[in-house]
């Protein structure tokens, strides 16, 4: 559908005005559709095709400025994106960072599907402040703090940001099935976030967060814990 109408607007050798921009604004309304369309194809698919977790000892730590490095370099579009352009102005737009200390965090972990967990909510917050932010303020329009705590048993993996939050009323279904407070959200990204965490022997919960908008916590074991072991089986099993 789409290289049809990109075609169809190319062709046209004509000079008339009025039928330019019915093609200008077609081809427009075509390529916002097919990109939800996109979106929605392959977040479906992903659901539906989701591995267990196949964990394997790591450094939390270690990952977490690994991929401090990755959004530093511009962020990640995400495996469904249509919108090159969209995620540039994104992640130029609003302010990532990450604060972990320079200590060893030993871990059991999936480190592609922890990258897809972060990644999403990462991505999440950052659109959360887009949405929120008053037309033509000055960039950055916000902030996504990363953050990373160590417990008794477990690590506390914290992502925050200063948008408008999340509305009491949802948080309860917030990590089902195609619940979504975004404009362009499946529903299905924080379904497969708290799979991935469950599968980890973690879990993780929204909440109002320090910088005024949302905190997304996530419970991580330690690996000598009952529940770290508990989750290594599972994955091996």
């Amino acid at each position: 559908i789409q290289l049809a109408v990109e075609e169809c607007h190319r062709r046209y050798p004509g000079d008339d005005p009025a039928y330019k921009r019915i093609l200008q604004t077609t081809l427009e309304v075509v390529e916002e559709e097919v990109g939800t369309l996109w979106r929605l194809v392959g977040e479906f698919s992903s659901f539906a095709r989701l591995p267990r977790a196949d964990l394997a000892p790591g450094d939390l730590a270690e990952f977490l400025r690994e991929q401090r490095e990755h959004f530093a370099a511009g962020g990640d579009p995400g495996d469904f994106s249509p919108s090159i352009a969209e995620d540039a102005e994104l992640w130029g737009s609003v302010d990532v960072a990450f604060d972990v200390p320079e200590l060893p965090m030993p871990v059991q972990i999936d480190r592609e599907m922890l990258h897809r967990v972060l990644r999403n909510l990462v991505r999440n917050a950052a659109q959360a402040v887009r949405d929120g932010h008053e037309p033509g303020a000055a960039t950055p329009w916000g902030h996504v703090r990363v953050g990373v705590e160590v417990g008794v048993d477990d690590y506390f993996v914290t992502v925050d940001d200063d948008g408008p939050g999340i509305p009491p009323e949802v948080r309860a279904t917030l990590f089902d099935p195609y619940v979504t407070t975004k404009r362009d959200g499946t529903g299905l990204g924080l379904s497969i976030v708290k799979k991935v965490i469950v599968d980890h022997g973690g879990s993780i919960e929204a909440i109002d967060g320090p910088l005024g908008g949302a905190r997304f916590a996530i419970t991580l074991p330690r690996p000598e814990t009952p529940a770290a072991r508990a989750a290594v089986w599972r994955s091996r099993a």
